[in-house]
């Protein structure tokens, strides 16, 4: 945190973490929830606070179609993010698929999936090389047919990544 921050919020640390463990516990779905169409989506708003990790997480349990196991950013532009963790999410899972032949788990971004998103930075602060972003045993579908699994990205014109780590993340597992 800024000495600058600490300065003016001295109690900003407590609440950060207040907020860092409120966000862990939703959804895919609920981080991409905005209060209005001109208001962005919780996690971009959660994104801002140091160290967000995002782990742990399931878009879809038992479905067909998975997207985003941490994260899915959806029509947003010049997104940026700093010094975040995303750790073994997965975008969609199923214990057995009904008909092998006909029906398919298709997953995609085990940790973070991105649609019509154009300017997507995932970086880490210039003034702190030590701070980076990190995707680690993130899977994009487990059983079943997965693209991505730490990052999809679909109509994502200007993506730029930079000092950001990338560790056995798969974009299939099959038990």
């Amino acid at each position: 945190m800024s000495e600058a921050v600490a300065t003016l919020f001295p109690d900003w640390p407590q609440y950060a973490r207040r907020i860092r463990e409120t966000v862990a516990g939703l959804t895919a779905e609920q981080l991409a929830l905005r209060a209005g169409p001109d208001h962005d989506p919780i996690w971009a708003l959660a994104a801002h606070i140091e160290q967000v990790d995002f782990a742990d997480n399931i878009a879809t349990v038992d479905g067909l179609l998975g997207q985003g196991g941490g994260l899915l950013v959806i029509d947003s532009n010049d997104v940026a993010m700093t010094a975040m963790a995303f750790e073994l999410n997965t975008a969609a899972t199923t214990r057995t698929v009904p008909d092998p032949t006909t029906d398919w788990v298709i997953a995609a971004g085990g940790a973070i999936y991105a649609y019509n998103t154009s300017g997507l930075q995932i970086t880490s602060p210039a003034d702190e090389p030590a701070a980076r972003t990190i995707f680690v045993g993130n899977i994009a579908a487990y059983n079943g047919l997965g693209y991505g699994g730490a990052l999809y990205g679909e109509n994502v014109a200007g993506i730029r990544i930079e000092q950001s780590d990338f560790l056995s993340n798969w974009g299939m597992v099959y038990t």
